[in-house]
């Protein structure tokens, strides 16, 4: 009779847990939801200690699998590529989620995908391993990391100077040779082609600098919003001169261009 009892009660131990975890994780970087976790760190344990290898498991068989992704490709890196050292030290028990995880400083916009989201997305890219690959808006480089297990080699892009120093670092720690960080906009890219391309963020129009960078036959993969209406995964695939879009699935992620801040009109 204690056997059964005992893993009833660790089970609900782990949901309560569960539940815990997504709801501070839903509040704002530098706000209430950090200060909480850092407090509750100092305090010895009120938050207890995460199994990261369990937690991995958990995130795909319970947000991966269950959305449609079945590259066992990605499925299998997931498993394996530790999400928690992508993410501030601070929000390490907060890593398995299926949200996303803001980054950098405040108002700046950057973020690490939610695992569903982002293994959807890069499944719809169809990444081969003859493929060149690039992510706009790499932030701290998990997402490179993914792809670079399916990929011939990747460059991961990032604007921020810090956060691209954090993903490099990453890479390296993880032994990742085929891929590599590059600091700024596409600018830096100018006349470099890939076959697989991911943006990072929601786009509610296509630049042409993004569309310039898609090899004859590739595909580039973001979250397009028209004004007023849902987010699509849409794929765009290049044939000769022309490029055509074809959306897939509803989804939602941050607008990957972050609003300018508003002047305000002083008396």
């Amino acid at each position: 009779m204690n056997e059964p009892l005992n893993a009833f009660l660790v089970r609900e131990l782990e949901h309560q847990q569960l539940f815990v975890t997504e709801q501070l994780a839903r509040l704002p970087v530098g706000g209430a939801g950090d200060i909480h976790v850092r407090h509750m760190d100092k305090l010895g344990g009120t938050l207890p200690m995460i199994d990261f290898e369990h937690a991995r498991v958990n995130m795909v068989e319970g947000q991966v699998r269950t959305n449609s992704v079945t590259d066992q490709r990605i499925i299998s890196r997931m498993l394996s590529l530790p999400r928690e050292r992508f993410v501030p030290e601070y929000r390490h028990d907060l890593a398995y989620i299926d949200d996303i995880h803001w980054l950098g400083k405040p108002g700046q916009g950057r973020f690490m995908c939610a695992p569903s989201t982002l293994a959807r997305l890069v499944q719809l890219a169809e990444v081969t391993n003859n493929d060149k690959a690039l992510v706009i808006g790499a932030a701290t480089g998990y997402s490179t990391a993914l792809v670079a297990n399916l990929a011939e080699s990747v460059v991961g892009l990032e604007l921020d100077p810090d956060l691209a120093a954090r993903a490099q670092a990453n890479l390296a720690a993880l032994n990742v040779a085929n891929a590599r960080i590059v600091v700024g906009d596409v600018d830096q890219l100018a006349g470099e082609k890939f076959d697989a391309i991911l943006v990072e963020g929601t786009l509610e129009a296509l630049p042409d600098s993004f569309v310039s960078l898609i090899a004859d036959g590739g595909r580039l993969v973001t979250l397009m919003r028209r004004k007023g209406a849902v987010a699509s995964a849409t794929v765009f695939i290049r044939t000769g001169d022309s490029v055509a879009g074809r959306p897939e699935f509803n989804a939602t992620l941050p607008a990957f261009f972050a609003a300018k801040p508003q002047e305000e009109f002083v008396f």
